[in-house]
């Protein structure tokens, strides 16, 4: 575990204290628009007996208890709503602690990530600037993944808080069979929270355990170029996951009362959009980062090509100081040979960005050799 990022929990902390003084004032008002909703829907259940057929007292009992079963229980959960919300919640993400090891506060994720990306950044050495370049990428990648991650886990449990204080708002709406519905959405969005959190801690302990077998099983001098792309792909796999997965089990969860062909139909197509949407960004994204690291090799080769001709410094460090210099300047020359390339209209549509500057860094690696060979 990589230390504590302390800042999380406290932002955490400040949010639940200032949702936490809603909480009085908004149940007094909920109360107080129960009893008056409870009152109307009591009269009208025993007018709807009257009318319904000639009736005995054993219908009036009956009616009555029914409802005042029905009041006691949405009664129930207006006045202990601030206590079995969060215990719901926190069940979901003692589930996942359980079964992935994974801490319930997103500080612990956050420095999980940033323990792995320190790993791999460590594994980093000035003898070879493409790996360390690569390296460097790859250790980025990953903090910006594990961030996101975080970040998600923090939006979910401030939406939880929201839930939890404003939300009492809408239990007023639990004193009559006709808005008692808005009652039972507002539980079951409680529900699609702790199971949201505990979708996420799952995922960023499947994630940890695959980036980390991946740095344990990989020593400083034997990480490839192949090894350290595929880490990349793996880890933006990881976060496609993370903006998705969740989601879809929140939709599940908040989707068990709806009914009708139609409403299926709507939540299926949905779905789908989405998938094809995320199917195409992750795609996208990982043409895009294989293709950088494409350049940054073929970056380095160029380098490499040109420093092996002499003249250069004496020293290891001087020398691996220029060669990451060199490959930088490389990387630059090539972006400005696209962009320039762009602007002329000359460069048709050859796929993305980094793929033409790879091309173009390949080409010219090729043209210095054959210029060192001679005719």
């Amino acid at each position: 575990m990589g230390a504590t990022v302390g800042g999380i929990d406290q932002l955490l902390a400040r949010f639940q204290a200032a949702t936490a003084t809603w909480g009085g004032p908004l149940e007094r008002i909920a109360l107080g628009v129960f009893i008056s909703l409870a009152a109307i829907d009591l009269i009208w259940c025993m007018i709807r007996v009257l009318l319904n057929r000639p009736t005995g007292i054993e219908d009036f009992i009956y009616a009555l208890a029914h409802e005042l079963i029905f009041l006691g229980f949405f009664l129930f959960v207006l006045t202990s709503f601030t206590t079995v919300a969060p215990i719901i919640i926190k069940g979901f993400q003692w589930a996942a602690q359980q079964a992935g090891g994974i801490p319930t506060q997103p500080n612990g994720i956050f420095a999980e990530g940033v323990k792995i990306a320190t790993d791999i950044i460590n594994q980093m050495s000035i003898l070879s600037p493409g790996d360390a370049v690569s390296l460097l990428l790859c250790g980025l990648v990953i903090i910006a993944c594990f961030a996101i991650i975080t970040a998600a886990m923090v939006m979910v449990i401030v939406e939880s808080f929201f839930i939890i204080s404003a939300g009492q708002i809408l239990l007023m709406f639990g004193g009559s069979h006709f808005t008692s519905d808005k009652v039972q959405a507002l539980l079951w969005q409680v529900v699609g929270v702790g199971l949201k959190l505990f979708i996420l801690q799952m995922i960023a302990s499947v994630g940890s355990a695959f980036v980390a077998g991946w740095v344990a099983a990989t020593p400083a001098d034997a990480a490839t170029f192949q090894d350290i792309l595929i880490e990349i792909g793996q880890s933006i796999v990881l976060l496609a996951i993370t903006l998705e997965l969740p989601a879809r089990f929140e939709r599940m969860v908040n989707h068990i009362g709806s009914s009708g062909a139609g409403s299926l139909a709507a939540s299926g197509g949905a779905v789908a959009a989405a998938g094809a949407l995320m199917s195409r960004s992750i795609t996208s994204a990982v043409t895009k980062a294989i293709g950088a690291g494409s350049a940054v090799g073929a970056a380095g080769k160029l380098a490499s090509t040109q420093a092996s001709g002499g003249g250069g410094p004496s020293s290891a460090a001087g020398r691996a100081a220029a060669m990451v210099g060199s490959t930088a300047g490389n990387l630059v020359s090539a972006a400005a040979t696209d962009i320039g390339r762009g602007l002329r209209g000359t460069r048709g549509n050859a796929g993305q960005m980094p793929w033409r500057m790879a091309t173009n860094l390949s080409e010219r690696n090729r043209l210095a050799e054959e210029d060192k060979k001679g005719p």
